[in-house]
């Protein structure tokens, strides 16, 4: 929490190595620069069946918004 609370990343006594598979393994997270593989795994679940999904957006809200209703809406349309 003190790290939410801080936006920092570091979070103490937690390795690093921990830390990125957490992210990897249990979130959907990503930058604009990775967004097309993201895309495509969207697209993979798509075809396997869910038909829903909830968002979490951090730090600027608005600016998510508008890149999943540029980018991700039009490619699972």
């Amino acid at each position: 929490m003190r790290s939410y609370y801080r936006k920092s990343s570091v979070i103490e006594n937690v390795p690093e190595t921990i830390l990125d598979r957490l992210v990897e393994n249990l979130t959907f997270t990503s930058s604009v620069g990775e967004l097309d593989e993201k895309i495509e795994q969207l697209i993979e679940f798509k075809e396997l069946g869910l038909t829903e999904l909830a968002l979490g957006l951090h730090d600027d809200p608005m600016s998510a918004i508008k890149i999943i209703g540029e980018k991700v809406v039009p490619a699972l349309a």
